[in-house]
């Protein structure tokens, strides 16, 4: 755990070595004013975590793991981005300029499109 956390941070770096057909990944130390700019920002940090937990559901054959590809519109993707956020379907509605029944249609679409039972479960099912 203690190299993730300084992957993530940028404190190393792996790096990729191939001697004949031998592949191997090294760990290297950065210099300590190079890790801000090795340093993973917070969406590859969120790619990583939902990664991680993908392959421990298909390792340990957990159901949820088997989900077909599920295509958000940019106005779902918006909304979801906002309720991960805490706002209300009226902030959210304020802040996008939007009606609150619209966005409370989109919330909807969200909870049928990721099957989650509410929004609370919405926002677990997308928050690493």
């Amino acid at each position: 755990m203690d190299l993730w956390t300084t992957l993530l941070a940028g404190h190393v770096s792996f790096v990729e070595r191939t001697e004949g057909t031998r592949r191997q990944y090294l760990v290297v130390e950065n210099a300590p004013e190079r890790w801000r700019f090795r340093a993973f920002t917070p969406k590859e940090v969120d790619v990583v975590g939902f990664a991680a937990r993908g392959l421990a559901a298909i390792l340990t054959h957990d159901p949820r793991s088997r989900s077909e590809d599920v295509v958000l519109t940019q106005a779902e993707r918006d909304a979801l981005e906002l309720l991960r956020s805490g706002l209300s379907n009226r902030a959210i509605a304020e802040q996008r300029g939007r009606s609150v029944r619209t966005i409370a249609n989109q919330v909807g679409r969200l909870l049928q499109k990721l099957k989650a039972p509410s929004r609370r479960a919405l926002v677990a099912r997308v928050t690493p």
